[in-house]
């Protein structure tokens, strides 16, 4: 059986939903066989909140496993339920550019230019979340 999403990023939902085969299901439910989630490997325990669908997702495609988007399925979800509490967070935003990291360098194979250019936007991603927790606490002070 293949993995099933039941969510899709904000961007997609003007789109027609439509059952169709993906290459990445991202989102807040999945499911998958519990057989298939131990020969993939499990999750990729380096990752935390971010990152996770398209790493599992590589990780079914290498054991020959579809991944399936199921337009069917409503699930509920308060996007950013977890995390916007914590914004501007600074180790949230480090969460995702590891996860990122970590998934073009091990998975998505880019070369090295790619992520170099990757480490430079991250380095400025940190640097404004910090520059922003800078500015709160200075207007906090008044």
């Amino acid at each position: 059986e293949p993995l099933l999403g039941a969510a899709r990023y904000s961007l997609d939902r003007e789109r027609e939903r439509v059952s169709e085969k993906v290459n990445i299901v991202g989102g807040c439910f999945h499911m998958v066989r519990t057989s298939d989630f131990l020969e993939a490997g499990l999750f990729d325990e380096r990752t935390f909140l971010y990152w996770e669908e398209e790493i599992f997702s590589e990780r079914l495609n290498t054991i020959g496993k579809a991944v399936y988007y199921e337009a069917s399925v409503k699930i509920l979800h308060y996007v950013g339920n977890t995390t916007s509490k914590h914004a501007p967070n600074l180790l949230l935003l480090k969460c995702e550019l590891d996860g990122q990291r970590i998934y073009y360098r091990n998975y998505a194979k880019a070369g090295l230019v790619a992520r170099g250019m990757l480490r430079i936007s991250a380095w400025f991603r940190l640097l404004i979340v910090r520059l922003c927790i800078l500015r709160r606490k200075i207007i906090g002070k008044h």
